[in-house]
């Protein structure tokens, strides 16, 4: 074995007395063991197989402690287990490529006798080939030679109008005034649409149909019944994510310029700083103090 499965807390568990070197001398005894799968020899064997030749009492007390001294050699438990679950499991694996390429031979075999059959059948097809060329080039020497050349009959393909019917969702159309989608088809594209965090119904979309037609009809456009119910669930949403905001209130209506009533115009500013009249600044001010004056 190349490989074995350590666990570490089961080995702790059981090991966790022994000193560094016994620790050691374990750890090298069961590589050997899965190494060779086999049982250990004695203890001067394997001291020399661990290249630890100055503890055979070391080697030893090991023996004792985690082997079965049997005729065969040292027998541990755990490890055989171990060595017979791979076997079982390697055989397994071989086991399966086996019948894995047993199954590709009998592939193999079969398509080279197919491959045998087809080539024969296609040398058959080119001596029929050549046979028929045979009998077609007797036939056009024996075939009178006309002065004129006999035309062609032409086909001209027409469009079959009866090709799709009026219900088929697959028929080309231009948008008519008094469409109505088909309930079946127009469920499909409503069907896991979802607005305002619940599901679209078809009933919302449907109220949404009339204001679509007039839009696509003046378009002039040719679509199937698929894509026109497609295009009116989604005009449907854009609609409903954007709804058209509510038409502004009308002016209210101003009182009428009575024109005999005198207009008073500011009085005048005097510079840049929007200073009043002098006259009217210096009344101003004699009105302040006076009222300065008075309250004091």
């Amino acid at each position: 074995m190349n490989y074995y499965a350590f666990h570490i807390g089961d080995y702790k568990a059981h090991t966790q007395h022994l000193t560094p070197m016994e620790d050691l001398i374990y750890r090298r005894m069961l590589d050997l063991y899965y190494l060779n799968e086999s049982p250990l020899p004695d203890a001067k064997k394997i001291a020399r197989s661990i290249c630890l030749r100055d503890h055979i009492p070391d080697i030893e007390t090991i023996l004792s402690e985690f082997f079965v001294d049997t005729p065969e050699g040292f027998i541990h438990a755990r490890c055989e287990r171990e060595i017979k679950a791979m076997n079982e499991k390697s055989g397994k694996a071989k086991a399966s490529a086996q019948a894995r390429w047993k199954k590709g031979t009998d592939a193999n075999a079969m398509r080279t006798h197919s491959e045998t059959d087809a080539n024969a059948s296609k040398n058959h097809a080119n001596a029929s080939n050549l046979d028929a060329n045979a009998m077609r080039s007797g036939c056009e020497g024996n075939a009178p030679n006309t002065q004129y050349p006999i035309p062609k009959p032409e086909f001209k393909e027409e469009e079959n109008p009866h090709l799709f019917s009026d219900s088929d969702t697959r028929r080309f159309f231009a948008m008519p005034m008094d469409w109505n989608p088909d309930p079946v088809e127009l469920q499909k594209y409503v069907n896991g649409k979802i607005h305002a965090g619940k599901p679209l119904t078809l009933e919302t979309v449907l109220g949404h149909l009339g204001d679509y037609r007039e839009a696509t009809h003046a378009k002039g456009e040719s679509r199937t019944e698929s894509e026109w119910c497609r295009a009116l669930v989604k005009w449907a949403q854009r609609c409903l994510s954007n709804p058209a905001k509510p038409a502004s209130k009308p002016p209210t209506e101003q009182a009428p310029l009575d024109l005999y009533k005198p207009i008073i115009t500011p009085p005048p500013f005097s510079n840049m700083r929007g200073a009043r009249d002098p006259e009217l600044a210096a009344r101003a001010k004699r009105d302040r103090l006076e009222l300065f004056h008075g309250k004091s």
